[in-house]
């Protein structure tokens, strides 16, 4: 004949399960890692303590800093690898490239990290913002004081 033969139900409970799979939030939630910060699929990542030995490879003095709080106090290199330690997540990729003992391509190592933002920082007006965006994008650093 002409027409498919009917899905039989072990058929249509298959389509179905595949596709309540497809659409769970690990399918499509995205998260930062520990490593280099990139949104990666929650289904791509996985727990950053089990390769935790090997972030010795992520070490880089040269591109940390210690916060000061005064113009006086001397400039200090942070200790430890160069990673995100709000979060405890690696992607596989650069769980596969720390455990060979080689730096990721995109690594906060490689003089990306920016660090954790100050609290003096976290609270700054629209025109403040918008002024350090502008001057982030000019290449510029602005002391900000904050008014009032």
């Amino acid at each position: 004949s002409y027409s498919p033969e009917p899905l039989t139900t072990h058929e249509q409970a298959n389509i179905l399960h595949r596709c309540v799979s497809a659409m769970q939030p690990s399918e499509f939630e995205e998260s930062g890692y520990t490593v280099c910060g990139q949104l990666v699929p929650l289904n791509r990542l996985s727990r950053s303590k089990h390769v935790s030995c090997f972030f010795s490879v992520l070490n880089n003095d040269a591109c940390t800093r210690k916060e000061q709080s005064s113009v006086s106090e001397l400039v200090a290199c942070l200790d430890g690898p160069v990673i995100d330690r709000t979060t405890d997540l690696i992607c596989l990729d650069c769980r596969a490239s720390v455990h060979k003992g080689v730096v990721p391509k995109n690594a906060f190592t490689g003089d990306l990290w920016l660090g954790e933002i100050p609290k003096v920082l976290s609270h700054l007006s629209f025109v403040e913002r918008m002024l350090i965006s502008y001057v982030h994008h000019n290449c510029c650093f602005v002391r900000v004081a904050l008014a009032g």
